[in-house]
């Protein structure tokens, strides 16, 4: 079996003879034959060129003849390669940026500035419809960019360094321009929405005369407006929803644009400041309540120990007078034969502090009927040690209460209170030692000490006392 010869150089002259005879028979006059010699001449001169133009001679001849030419070629033939699609980057359409409005143009005493459009890929406005404020109060305004609904754009960041004019009579007679040097740069997508605010001080307006100085805006009525900077370094565009290569200028480090946007204005009302009020001094402070006058007191006469022995009459209940009282509840029951606790509090003046001997550990009391004291448990006893209770401090002094007569030297007796209802006192050892006191302006006065200061008894208000 002969295997198929690999395919050699293309041979035109022979291609060509080939052709002529399949298409013109040998048999034709001098004249054809003529021609075709001809166009073989011509063909050797453009061999060159012709490499390409005699496959698709080839390719031609088919329908006319040629296919026998091929047919005893066992050789087979390749299709022609399809046509490739060569690929082009998105349309971008470019916009041309009108005339930036310029920071000199947003200045005191330059025309009133027209709101930009969306030839600069976005806008800006104020959101409230109108702004009023009463001198001299700062307005709070605020507004937002709108990007256009088919650009994607890097700026630099224009709500930080959002400003303002005022403008009367159609000219700028107040205004704000924060500088954005090193206002980090961000990408707005299209259609995106961002908020800005600016504090608008009617107290800082151009000068009158022109001069660099500032001035009050008088009341009436004016016209707001709010300014962004704009600043783009790129942008792309989109159209039916075909997004365009994005555009940088070609200047490195340069912007596309750099301007301001310039919202439309909204009625700015001005109202005057309020008249102002004659207002007196203010008062002094109030002085502390409690507090003292100077920095000692003077205490009042103390009951003594025989005075709350048995028989004598019912003790008068101490007060703030000696800087602390004792506390206890409204009344209580005792079964005869047992005990009950009587809660005691011990609470100290909150505008004094005290030092004293210490009977912390003497729980006595005194119980009366029909105004004489029929039982007590105070005690003929002395310490040693002292106790210091700071200003409003509260300590628990709570005490056994029982039936048991005591009325030698606090001890109980074998004999018992009979039933029924009496009046109870706490009592308790109070021998003043050292105090300080706080003054109405809230110092403290200096600390009193030496000598018998107070030597005497604290007493509570009187409870009822049920026995059963």
């Amino acid at each position: 079996m002969n295997r198929p010869t690999t395919p050699g150089p293309l041979d035109l002259d022979l291609l060509l003879r080939s052709v002529a005879d399949e298409v013109t028979p040998r048999a034709n006059d001098a004249t054809s034959a003529g021609l075709v010699r001809d166009g073989v001449r011509h063909a050797r001169r453009r061999r060159a060129l012709l490499v390409g133009a005699a496959t698709a001679l080839v390719v031609g001849a088919v329908g006319v003849g040629a296919s026998a030419v091929l047919a005893d070629d066992p050789r087979p033939v390749l299709p022609a390669p399809a046509p490739t699609s060569t690929p082009y980057p998105a349309p971008t359409h470019r916009a041309a940026f009108p005339s930036p409005v310029t920071t000199d143009a947003l200045r005191c005493g330059a025309p009133a500035p027209a709101a930009t459009d969306a030839h600069l890929l976005a806008t800006a406005s104020v959101d409230p419809a109108e702004v009023s404020v009463r001198s001299p109060e700062v307005a709070e305004v605020a507004g937002r960019v709108s990007v256009d609904g088919a650009a994607r754009v890097s700026v630099l960041d224009p709500a930080a360094t959002a400003g303002y004019v005022v403008v009367h009579d159609g000219v700028v007679v107040a205004s704000a321009q924060p500088a954005h040097d090193g206002t980090r740069t961000i990408s707005l997508t299209p259609a995106e929405t961002l908020g800005t605010a600016v504090a608008v001080d009617p107290a800082h307006a151009c000068a009158p005369d022109g001069g660099g100085g500032t001035a009050a805006l008088a009341p009436g009525e004016y016209g707001l407006a709010m300014v962004v900077p704009w600043v783009v370094s790129s942008y792309a565009l989109e159209r039916d929803g075909t997004p365009g290569a994005p555009v940088t200028s070609p200047a490195s480090g340069a912007p596309l644009f750099d301007g301001w946007l310039v919202s439309p204005t909204v009625p700015f009302t001005v109202a005057a400041a309020p008249e102002e009020e004659v207002t007196e001094p203010p008062a002094a402070p109030d002085p502390v309540p409690g507090a003292f006058a100077g920095p000692t007191t003077a205490f009042p006469a103390a009951p003594s120990y025989e005075d709350l022995q048995c028989g004598m009459p019912a003790p008068t209940p101490t007060g703030d007078e000696l800087l602390a009282r004792l506390e206890t509840p409204e009344a209580l029951s005792v079964t005869t034969g047992t005990e009950s606790t009587l809660p005691v509090r011990l609470v100290g003046l909150s505008t004094a502090r005290t030092e004293t001997v210490d009977f912390r550990w003497v729980r006595a009391y005194v119980v009366s009927r029909d105004g004489v004291i029929v039982t007590s448990t105070a005690p003929a006893t002395d310490a040693e040690s002292y106790t210091v209770l700071a200003p409003g401090a509260t300590e628990s002094l709570d005490h056994a209460v029982a039936s048991t007569v005591a009325c030698e030297w606090g001890l109980p007796s074998e004999d018992r209170l009979p039933p029924g209802e009496y009046t109870l006192q706490a009592v308790h050892p109070w021998m003043i030692t050292s105090y300080a006191l706080q003054q109405r302006d809230g110092s403290w006065g200096a600390e009193n000490a030496g000598g018998d200061l107070y030597k005497g008894w604290l007493v509570s208000d009187p409870v009822r006392l049920t026995i059963t």
